[in-house]
């Protein structure tokens, strides 16, 4: 028997289906919990009990966009855009952070730590290293106004 309400169709527990999958749902990080250790037999249930959680929640893209083609509710697509937003900047920092490590390794150390202590040895490739990140500096600082960026005012330093 199907119950009809004014949001959705509800359909009655299936009591057997439900205890074949708890069942299946101790057993199996038990299982992996012996087999492979309790980290991951604790990683196995977390992202079960949240798979489940999100797709009773009918947590999805496809579920928000029809929300806004048919009722014009919006707020899954600014969510999504949200999230797209966030997760494509912050990969943006991880991967500009991972090709400086490797140029820095390249190119034989640290910047700070490559034209200062060549510059402190008296070493021509630590004034060259200087002489390069000081013209960088300027012309990133220069350059500022081509991304609509306002250049920065000198503060008094607070001790």
């Amino acid at each position: 028997m199907v119950v009809e309400t004014a949001e959705r169709s509800v359909a009655p527990v299936q009591w057997r289906l439900l205890g074949a999958f708890g069942v299946v749902g101790a057993a199996l990080p038990a299982y992996v919990g012996v087999r492979f250790g309790a980290q991951q037999a604790v990683l196995l249930a977390l992202g079960t009990g949240l798979g489940v959680a999100l797709f009773h929640s009918r947590f999805g893209f496809s579920s928000a966009w029809r929300q806004l083609v048919a009722v014009g509710q919006a707020a899954g697509p600014r969510a999504h855009a949200v999230l797209l937003g966030t997760t494509a900047t912050l990969f943006a920092l991880v991967l500009g952070g991972i090709l400086m490590g490797v140029g820095a390794r390249l190119a034989g150390g640290c910047t700070i730590g490559a034209y200062l202590a060549g510059i402190a040895s008296g070493s021509l490739s630590g004034w060259v290293r200087g002489a390069v990140a000081l013209a960088g500096t300027w012309v990133g600082l220069r350059g500022r106004r081509l991304f609509g960026l306002a250049n920065p005012t000198p503060q008094a330093a607070v001790c």
